[in-house]
């Protein structure tokens, strides 16, 4: 019966069902191959998982029970792949990245309420962020000030363009949060020629672990060029190193 090379008599499959406390249903129902128990823990292990934000170990679990998206857990699904995917991107592992986001995007028309936090145009900005350093050309028309990394590459687009008005409201609406506005604020300080307050602000940004990885290197590489306008030729070349260490460390 288990190689499909006999079929079980009405009374057999009754029996079957009977000791495996499963309905004759599930038995003859191919495209769930999980017993309710087993598929009761696993569902467990993942709101479990889910509750304390365990987002790698929600989708270990979903893996470990070889249970995949449908339209009763896609919404979770597509957002635990969404954030793993961001957190990697973030600590520069962009196979990890591409591989979750793609799943999230995959998961989210299973969705009957997709989660807020994720759309495909956030999932399209992240992969193209992580093709490319030219990110002012990423800017987007409208802010997104539901998702950081957009609203940073927008910000600075407004500062480069000469939008001071517009740059000043969204720090000073806490719109941005730190690190991105601890970058964008040394950035005006550059513009008033406060070399070394921006110097101070960014190598902080450039140093710490928990800054994403494409940040760290703008703040790296605005050091150095801050250094080198105030000919200390020594703070520009550990800030290259620095730049270089974390481009070392990106997985691509």
């Amino acid at each position: 019966i288990e190689h499909d090379d006999a079929m079980p008599s009405l009374e057999t499959l009754l029996a079957l069902a009977e000791r495996l406390e499963v309905s004759p249903g599930f038995l003859l129902d191919p495209a769930d191959d999980l017993l309710p128990a087993v598929r009761a823990q696993a569902e467990r292990q993942i709101a479990d998982a889910f509750a304390a934000a365990d987002y790698t170990g929600c989708l270990a679990a979903f893996a470990a029970a070889d249970i995949t998206p449908d339209k009763k857990n896609a919404a979770v699904y597509t957002l635990c792949a969404f954030r793993v995917g961001i957190q990697a991107f973030d600590r520069g592992d962009l196979p990890t990245a591409r591989k979750w986001l793609d799943a999230a995007e995959a998961a989210l028309p299973l969705a009957p309420i997709p989660p807020e936090e994720v759309t495909a145009a956030r999932i399209g900005f992240v992969r193209r962020l992580a093709e490319r350093m030219d990110i002012l050309s990423l800017a987007p028309d409208k802010p997104d000030f539901g998702f950081q990394p957009s609203l940073f590459v927008f910000t600075l687009r407004r500062l480069a363009d000469g939008d001071l008005t517009t740059v000043h409201a969204i720090l000073t609406l806490g719109l941005l949060e730190a690190p991105y506005a601890t970058y964008v604020e040394a950035k005006l300080k550059l513009a008033d020629y406060k070399f070394i307050d921006a110097i101070l602000a960014l190598r902080p940004i450039a140093a710490s672990k928990e800054t994403p990885c494409f940040l760290a290197l703008l703040a790296a590489a605005a050091v150095e060029d801050c250094c080198k306008t105030c000919e200390d030729y020594k703070g520009a070349y550990e800030s290259r190193e620095r730049r270089e260490a974390i481009l070392a460390s990106v997985v691509r």
